[in-house]
């Protein structure tokens, strides 16, 4: 109920981004504008840092309930290898 009230009269709130955290494990996910990507690879904190200034975060809220678009877990790699 509390839902349908807050989209009927449009009072929804932005939620806030997810905090900067150290570079992300194997396995982990990253998020950025609802796009999520399963990471298959480590990466240095070099790389994770120019991630970060670029909007990418690792996703550590346990039941994330925002809608998010997969990417498979070779999307990285293949990005690289072009």
């Amino acid at each position: 109920m509390k839902n349908f009230l807050r989209n009927l009269f449009g009072i929804r709130q932005q939620r806030r981004s997810l905090p900067v955290t150290i570079a992300p494990k194997i396995c982990a996910s990253i998020v950025r504008d609802g796009v999520k990507i399963k990471l298959a690879q480590s990466f240095d904190d070099e790389v994770w840092e120019w991630l970060v200034l670029c909007g990418w975060r690792v996703c550590i809220v346990r039941n994330d309930r925002r809608h998010y678009v997969q990417l498979p877990m070779d999307a990285i790699t293949a990005s690289q290898s072009r």
